[in-house]
């Protein structure tokens, strides 16, 4: 009984699959032929002045070339290699590529984010791109952005949904992570009073939850402005959070008297709800974690000799 002799297509079927399609070969790669492979990359494989690739990893200098190239075969080739995503936590990762804390500072308006492996090695395992605007508490004012499930799909990493605003400053990982109601603003600000003026701007506190500034600095800009439109009609300007706190009721109303029962709701929404009303809403784009809205009264019918118009929210 003879012996078949063992090799790479034997011992593994796939190594032995060949597709030619005229001057082109379509085959596994094998060692032996790195040598060759390696060659053709430092003869050139691109124009020089266009850069193909998402990581430069033809750029490396002609004496390290061989050895990335060679390393990052054996590492990442197919189902033979390691999956750098499955192997994140794996004692592979940490001890070859040395997983650590970033220490560096990002933007709060947004970042583009790529986390990659350290040299010798280039190759990208995870990119996302963040955006200030997502939570008004993590866009400068202390709070961090935590994703919500970090063994979900990474293309989600880009979205809004995977992410959530840490209740504390910093961050809270493995603790406390979301601002979903006042109350818990209040305790992550370690604030009591929620008629309180902490940094004397003349906003209460629940003034500052409603309108998404910060209890410990000073207002950064005007109040909601009222005037007049060239036809007579009463509007407001004033801008809050791209994404408001989900428990506040936003209100704008007009009156001829300063009494308490004299006003009438002309635009109204509930935390980032559509507004609902009479009233024309202009909303503008988000920036810098905020968004400008200017709200019209409709035509009235009867024009009092005062008006007034106000935005009043409340809080459960």
């Amino acid at each position: 009984m003879g012996v078949v002799p063992v090799n790479l297509a034997t011992a593994f079927p796939p190594f032995g699959l060949r597709i030619e399609a005229g001057p082109l070969v379509l085959r596994p790669i094998t060692d032996d032929m790195l040598p060759e492979l390696i060659d053709l990359a430092l003869a050139g494989i691109h124009d020089p002045q266009m850069m193909p690739f998402y990581v430069p990893w033809t750029d490396a200098p002609p004496d390290r070339l061989p050895r990335d190239f060679t390393l990052y075969h054996w590492l990442f080739a197919g189902q033979c290699g390691i999956d750098p995503y499955s192997a994140a936590s794996s004692e592979v990762y940490q001890d070859l590529f040395g997983a650590g804390s970033f220490t560096g500072k990002l933007a709060n308006e947004g970042d583009k984010i790529v986390l990659q492996l350290p040299e010798p090695w280039l190759a990208a395992i995870q990119i996302f791109t963040y955006q200030g605007w997502w939570y008004a508490q993590a866009d400068g004012g202390g709070g961090s952005l935590e994703i919500q499930d970090a063994l979900a799909n990474r293309i989600q990493w880009d979205e809004r949904n995977a992410w959530r605003a840490s209740g504390v400053n910093g961050g809270s990982p493995g603790g406390q992570f979301a601002v979903p109601d006042f109350a818990t603003w209040l305790a992550a600000w370690q604030l009591t009073d929620p008629v309180g003026d902490a940094d004397h701007d003349g906003l209460s506190e629940v003034a500052e939850y409603a309108l998404g500034y910060l209890p410990v600095s000073t207002m950064p800009e005007g109040g909601p402005l009222g005037g007049l439109t060239g036809t007579g009609q009463l509007q407001l300007a004033f801008s809050l959070p791209a994404f408001a706190p989900p428990d506040v009721t936003y209100q704008v109303q007009t009156s001829g008297e300063l009494t308490s029962g004299s006003w009438t709701t002309i635009a109204q929404r509930s935390g980032n709800a559509p507004w609902t009303g009479a009233a024309m809403v202009e909303t503008g784009a988000p920036s810098g974690g905020r968004v400008s809205l200017v709200v019209t009264e409709p035509p009235p019918t009867i024009v009092p000799l005062r008006r007034f118009i106000r935005l009043r929210f409340t809080v459960p």
